[in-house]
């Protein structure tokens, strides 16, 4: 590529944005990997290594899109590859729905009440059969 169409296209804000989101995120993901494992000291419960998978996942996605994209300023590359980065910035849009739904047990309970209409019924302690709530959801229409 010429010099001056390089120079003419490039978006140097961009590629800073870029820069700064993954420094900052390796920053941020450290201390958070550093207060995680210091709360968690001994402790080994699923609800925080299910958030802690989930955030990982998340980022891991967010960091590689933004590398990604700051690689494709020094290269020219090939329709596959620019199919591939197009591919790499719809996950990473869509990956963090998909990833609370299915990996997150309050988000899918709630999930699934709001779209199949599940019903769920309740036993308070204490009461026998006669002390059972139903609750349903209702309807939309």
């Amino acid at each position: 590529m010429p010099y001056s169409i390089y120079f003419q296209y490039r978006n140097s804000s961009q590629a800073w944005n870029n820069w700064i989101f993954i420094t900052t995120m390796v920053f941020l993901f450290t201390i958070y990997c550093a207060l995680v494992n210091k709360l968690a000291r001994g402790q080994n419960s699923k609800a925080s290594r299910a958030i802690f998978i989930q955030c990982c996942i998340i980022c891991f996605f967010n960091s590689c899109t933004a590398i990604f994209y700051n690689v494709l300023a020094f290269i020219t590359p090939s329709p596959a590859i620019l199919v591939f980065g197009q591919l790499c910035w719809s996950i990473n849009h869509g990956c963090p729905a998909l990833i609370y739904v299915t990996m997150n047990d309050t988000i899918r309970r709630e999930f699934k009440k709001y779209i199949f209409r599940v019903s769920t019924t309740k036993v308070e302690e204490g009461t026998s059969s006669a002390g059972v709530k139903t609750t349903t959801m209702p309807s939309r229409i």
